[in-house]
């Protein structure tokens, strides 16, 4: 505060001095101002010696001028002593000018210590600036490795979602597996079913069979004289599979094992899944620091810049000084300490570094003991598998060792950020206290007093300056009385030039006088000005001194929770620090585990070794036996050469069979030109059909004659007596119109039996699909016997890998048997297939001749419906069009399924080829074992590709069948059209034949006047007695049982669809 009131008493120095240059300079006006009326006083008194020379003249002027002299003399003493008290004040203000000299020097001096310290400052606030550009930096790097975690984190997450996406694929395949398992035990029951009935077949064919064996057995006498060398070259093998079963039961407590490691596996994953637990949480907690953070960092940014004001504020403050060197002092204790505990981290970090060194190597043995294991189990193709088997869940759990070592030190790593971190905040949190508190206390302390101190000495000056005033008003009166009295003075003077030379001299003295005067006054004119400025710019300072101290307020409020929040934030980072203390035992007790579990394992790995050496010298004598089975191979190859010339003949067989398929091909092409034909006649069918509609047109025209031909017989009817003739003629051109109904009649019954074709054509239709169903049962079959083989294939595959003996043989030659059997089957099954085509192609060419016999018979309708009535019987050949399309599109559909037959019984001899070829290259497949398994699982793999698209066209066959199905409705509906269709011209015959009967009576007035009204009833009415006015209507025309039945019913279904729309 004391250094604030110098500054400001520097300033009113400063502005004193610019007071007084503006004092000097308005003194200087009046100075040639005073100057220019002693020239005037000096041009007058030579005037007056150019009117010495006229001297009588002015003696009376003289006279004048002495009395005015006299005046001026008094006017003189009076300004004399107001003088001398202007002298007396200018004493009392050049003492106070020297006071303030002095005050000014010593100001002065702690200026220059003022400077001194702010440099002091500055420099502090250089290194504070490069601190917390450090701590930035720092920041922004933290940030970083943050986003870079987070990232891993996220990578981490999507991968344990891939994994997870994997298990439930696993799972779904395992419910697959099991639905197929399931289907397969329904299929394997099935098949026993089939094979009883196989079973009697095969009885049949063992009479067959038997021939076959006898020269078999020729054959195998010749081998047994070999299979007695070869005995005793198996009872070798035997012993050497002795051993090698031993070695097995090695194997299996290896896996046994291997096993125990998969369970370890397991606990790592669990551990690892709670580890990534906790590393969700940390991150959690981390991102809320980290949000924390950043609101301190704002904050602090927020605080630092108000310390800042604060301090180019209170730079000149001694006390700051002190406080900011122990501040400096505090600074660098810490920053040892930060040494001492960056030391501690080398430390750590050289332990953990040496961990890393000794895993790595433990890692390099073991890698190298895998190679050697490798190596070893590499020696040997029998034990090879079950070694690979062992080396692949080796290699697995120590990628999954690995990549849990990897987890564990990036956790690690993880963790000592974090503890890092953590102690970085504690400190910058400890920092901002520390700095925060003396800031408080200054407030507080010095700065509060001080505003108080200063409003105090501002309410002094306030007061001073009014009595400057006074005295500045007291001037200005005085200074204008004197202007008055110059003027006055210059009168006399114009009088008076000869005393003017003598009073010059003292004129000039006292404007001497007037002038040191004048310019004391303009100095303190200006120290007045300065006073008033001072006094506007100290009340400007308190208004900004006032805002000032309701910021600071706020803002020490605000410090204040600020203060609160940190130390919330400190304790809640003690917490993590204390929980994240504990992880960290959990994991060294983890890891101290892990190397307990990798000494175990090296100790596991010496006694593989140990187990490998045995191997090796295993290896040695099955070596001497792979020979021997090579001169076996050798025998083997020349039965195969006889088994080549079997198959040379299945072949030609094959070729034959092939010659079959073409004829059958060409069958398909000639029933398609069938097709073809039928589409011709379809398009005469639509010539007809546009024929029949110009018929309509003429029976409409007809129709109309006949109604116009009704009117004049009602006319006639009053003069019976003199039409008679013309009625008779009536009556017979009335007759022969009955004659054209009833032949239109009879067209429509033998529509009816074109109806009842149409049917008999759906229920061939149905026999076909039912037909079909059974081929396709019959497919099913052949696709359970195709897998039996298939299955048997892998069944011999696998009995030739086990059994390398001559019992081998004997079992190909009864699965040789088996296949034989089964491939009569198949051509039994080929030929009942056979012969359902050609009766299917019979049925198709009599279906072909019916619908030649209808066509001819809708032409002859055709001919014949030139007397049939109105629309109905365009809607008739409309119908009767859509059921002769229908049953073209119904012979279409049935060549498609013959062709599908075709094409299925084409894969079935496919499927057989294969079967056969499978069958007879068995023998070949035993030289070598790995081309064998190779061959038989593309086969099996062709075999499965070939099934899929047979259960495809199964498929499209069910499609159609579907579609057929529809069709057949299709063909029913149109059916009840037509019936529908016959019912309505049945009622026109009747109505005509009732016109015909009852002319006569209904010629009468009375019965017409009756109709009229129950007409009118029914039409008009409300509904409710319409059943008996339907009654009354048919017993009046006279209708039959049956019209009189549909009457009524109709109108029951009319009463019903009202009363549901509320109408009654």
């Amino acid at each position: 505060m004391k250094i604030q009131l110098l500054q400001n008493m520097s300033q009113n120095a400063k502005e004193d001095n610019s007071t007084s240059v503006n004092r000097e300079s308005t003194e200087r006006e009046n100075d040639s101002q005073l100057i220019d009326l002693s020239a005037e006083n000096t041009e007058n008194p030579v005037q007056g010696l150019e009117s010495s020379s006229n001297g009588i003249l002015l003696n009376s002027k003289i006279e004048k001028m002495e009395q005015l002299v006299n005046k001026y003399k008094e006017s003189l003493k009076s300004i004399k002593e107001k003088n001398s008290n202007m002298a007396t004040e200018l004493q009392i203000l050049s003492n106070e000018i020297d006071n303030k000299k002095k005050e000014n020097e010593a100001l002065k001096a702690d200026t220059a210590k003022l400077f001194e310290a702010q440099q002091k400052i500055n420099e502090l606030n250089m290194i504070n600036e490069d601190l917390q550009n450090k701590i930035n930096s720092y920041d922004f790097n933290r940030t970083k490795e943050i986003s870079t975690l987070e990232l891993q984190v996220q990578n981490y997450q999507e991968e344990i979602k891939q994994l997870q996406n994997k298990i439930d694929i696993f799972s779904k395949r395992e419910e697959e597996y099991a639905i197929s398992l399931a289907e397969n035990k329904l299929s394997i029951h099935k098949e026993l079913e089939d094979k009883e009935s196989e079973i009697k077949t095969l009885k049949e064919s063992l009479s067959d069979t038997k021939k076959e064996l006898q020269s078999l057995n020729i054959i195998t006498n010749d081998y047994k004289t070999s299979i007695a060398a070869l005995e005793k070259e198996r009872i070798k093998l035997n012993e050497e599979i002795t051993e090698l079963n031993l070695n097995k039961s090695k194997l299996s407590e290896m896996e046994s094992q291997i096993q125990l490691l998969a369970q370890k596996c397991q606990s790592y994953e669990q551990s690892k899944s709670k580890g990534d637990e906790e590393l969700k949480c940390v991150q959690l907690q981390m991102n809320q620091e980290t949000a924390e953070k950043l609101a301190m960092i704002d904050r602090n940014a927020y605080l630092e810049n108000r310390v800042t004001q604060l301090t180019e504020e209170n730079s000149k403050k001694n006390n700051q000084v002190h406080h900011l060197e122990n501040e400096l002092q505090k600074l660098f204790e810490k920053d040892k300490n930060f040494e001492i505990q960056s030391n501690e981290v080398q430390l750590w970090k050289s332990k953990y570094n040496n961990l890393e060194s000794e895993i790595q190597e433990e890692r390099e043995e073991l890698v190298k003991l895998q190679r050697e294991i490798e190596k070893l189990l590499s020696n040997h193709e029998s034990v090879q598998n079950k070694n690979l088997a062992l080396q692949n869940t080796l290699s697995d759990i120590n990628s999954e060792n690995k990549y849990l070592r990897q987890k564990y030190e990036l956790i690690k790593k993880k963790f000592r950020l974090l503890i890092n971190e953590v102690k970085t905040i504690q400190k910058d949190i400890k920092s901002i206290s520390v700095i925060v508190k003396p800031f408080k206390e200054e407030f507080n302390s010095v700065i509060i007093p001080e505003i108080k101190s200063k409003i105090v000495e501002l309410c002094s000056f306030l007061e001073g300056s009014d009595d400057t005033k006074a005295s500045y008003d007291i001037l200005d009166i005085e200074n204008n009385a004197l202007k008055k009295e110059l003027e006055t003075i210059k009168n006399l003077h114009e009088n008076n030039a000869q005393h003017m030379t003598t009073l010059t001299e003292e004129n000039r003295k006292l404007t001497m006088l007037i002038g040191d005067y004048e310019s004391k006054i303009t100095l303190l004119e200006e120290e007045v000005q300065s006073l008033s400025s001072n006094f506007l710019h100290s009340t400007d300072e308190l208004g900004i001194l006032r805002n000032e101290k309701e910021k600071l307020i706020h803002k020490l409020q605000e410090v204040e929770i600020l203060c609160n929040r940190l130390q919330n934030g400190i304790d809640h980072d003690k917490s993590q620090y204390l929980i994240a203390l504990d992880k960290m035992k959990l994991l060294e007790d983890e890891k101290q585990t892990l190397h307990k579990r990798l000494n175990n394992l090296e100790k596991e790995n010496e006694l593989l070794n140990i187990e490998a050496e045995k191997l090796k010298v295993i290896h040695k004598d099955e070596a001497a036996c792979i020979d021997v089975l090579n001169k076996e191979k050798q025998s083997i190859n020349e039965k195969v050469v006889e088994y080549e010339i079997i198959i040379n003949k299945l072949e030609q067989q094959i070729q034959e069979l092939s010659h079959e398929n073409t004829a059958l091909k060409d069958q398909s092409t000639s029933i398609a030109n069938r097709v073809k034909s039928l589409e011709l006649e379809i398009e005469e069918i639509r010539k007809s059909h546009f024929d029949i509609e110009v018929e309509k047109d003429r029976l409409n025209s007809l129709i109309e004659d006949m109604q116009n031909k009704k009117e004049p017989i009602s006319l006639s009817s009053e003069n019976k007596d003199t039409q008679t003739e013309e009625s008779g003629l009536k009556s017979k051109n009335d007759e022969n119109l009955f004659d054209e109904a009833s032949t239109t009649l009879e067209q429509s019954n033998a529509e009816e039996l074109k109806s009842n074709d149409s049917l008999s054509l759906i229920s061939t239709v149905e026999i076909l699909t039912a037909k079909n169903k059974e081929y396709m049962e019959e497919i099913n079959v052949l696709k359970d016997s195709n897998i039996n083989l298939s299955n048997k294939l892998m069944e011999i595959n696998s009995n030739v890998k086990l059994d390398n003996n001559n019992k081998a043989e004997e079992n190909i030659t009864e699965q040789y048997r088996t296949l034989c059997n089964s491939y009569d089957l198949l051509k039994e099954d080929n030929r009942r297939l056979r012969s359902d085509i050609e009766g299917l192609q019979t049925y198709l060419t009599k279906i072909s001749k019916e619908n030649c016999v209808l066509n001819d018979k809708l032409r002859e309708t055709i001919a014949a419906s030139d007397s049939s009535f109105g629309r109905s019987e365009s809607n008739s050949t409309n119908n009767e069009f859509e059921t002769v399309k229908s049953d073209v599109v119904m012979k279409e559909k049935i060549e498609d399924l013959i062709r599908e037959n075709n094409l299925l019984l084409e894969e079935n001899l496919e499927l057989k080829d294969q079967l056969q070829s499978q069958n007879y290259v068995e023998p070949k497949i035993l030289p070598d074992k790995k081309e064998n398994d190779s061959i038989t699982m593309d086969k099996y793999n062709n075999l499965l590709v070939s099934q899929s698209k047979l259960e495809e066209k199964l498929l499209n066959v069910e499609q159609i069948n579907k579609l057929m199905n529809g069709n057949m409705q299709q063909m029913q509906n149109s059916n009840e059209k037509l019936k529908l269709t016959n019912e309505k011209l049945e009622r026109r015959l009747d109505e005509a034949l009732v016109s015909l009967r009852h002319l006569h009576s209904l010629q009468e007035n009375t019965e017409l006047e009756y109709l009229r009204n129950i007409l009118y009833e029914y039409l008009t009415g409300s509904g409710t007695h319409s059943i008996t006015l339907a009654k009354v209507l048919a017993a009046i025309v006279k209708f039959d049982d049956k019209q009189t039945q549909s009457v009524l019913q109709k109108e029951k279904e009319r009463q019903g669809l009202l009363r549901q729309l509320g109408l009654l």
